[in-house]
């Protein structure tokens, strides 16, 4: 496994938009590459000898759908939405750029 450097971690942080301390970075580090070489180890396991897991298929007679009917419904009022928002303008909702060009 490749080394898991704090500056990767920066990288990382700057992407999620947060700051973090030259420690922090050092220690998130190490702890996701310890992360990192636990998902190798499983990866490793040989697991040619294990069936596929299948879920049981329900008889059609004990099978009840649990979901809701699919009706159209009236939409939620724009004016409801737009209020929960952080920022608006012209009746859109505003969000800040979060991948840098």
């Amino acid at each position: 496994m490749a080394a898991l450097h704090a500056d990767d971690v920066d990288a990382l942080a700057r992407l999620a938009r947060l700051t973090l301390s030259q420690d922090d970075s050092v220690t998130f580090a190490r702890q996701l590459g310890e992360i990192l070489g636990y998902l190798e180890a499983i990866a490793a396991v040989d697991i040619t000898e294990v069936a596929a897991w299948e879920p049981p298929v329900p008889s059609s007679a004990a099978w009840s759908t649990p979901l809701r009917d699919d009706l159209a419904v009236a939409p939620l009022p724009a004016d409801d939405i737009l209020a929960g928002a952080a920022a608006t303008a012209d009746g859109l909702v505003i969000v800040p750029r979060f991948v840098e060009s």
